[in-house]
């Protein structure tokens, strides 16, 4: 995967997520699966799996659908059906804020593999709110 133009590659960018249009407090990743995402059963693994659940409930507490600078605190992970490579040509991640406060939001998400609209996974994240860093010199 070619990642010179990403101004910021990432582990989403390496596992090839992309974010679909999505309003605020939701975030709506997809996934074309590729064989490097299955283990060695010819299933889509199950890190692929949470790696979209982690990164769409984080994604769905940001401003006005944009990336937030969060970071996980908890995350369930429910896997309930295999994704047979082949059978399926893509996943699609689809997360929900339920609550933000100042420190943390929650989120539920599920994930359903397509053509067909089949349910995959699910699970919530609480994710911790973290406030951008700014550059400061230390005494040495």
């Amino acid at each position: 995967m070619n990642t010179q133009h990403d101004p910021k590659p990432n582990f989403g960018t390496l596992v090839g997520m992309k974010r679909l249009e999505s309003g605020s407090g939701t975030c709506v990743l997809e996934l074309s699966l590729r064989p490097e995402h299955c283990n060695i059963n010819g299933t889509v693994h199950g890190g692929v799996l949470a790696t979209m659940l982690d990164t769409a409930g984080m994604w769905a507490g940001g401003p006005d659908g944009q990336p937030t600078p969060g970071a996980t605190v908890s995350m369930t992970c429910n896997y309930i059906s295999a994704v047979p490579f082949g059978k399926f040509d893509r996943l699609v991640a689809h997360a929900r804020l339920t609550k933000k406060g100042r420190r943390l939001y929650f989120s539920d998400i599920h994930i359903l593999a397509e053509p067909g609209e089949k349910l995959v996974a699910n699970g919530q994240a609480i994710c911790a709110v973290v406030a951008e860093r700014t550059e400061t010199s230390t005494p040495a």
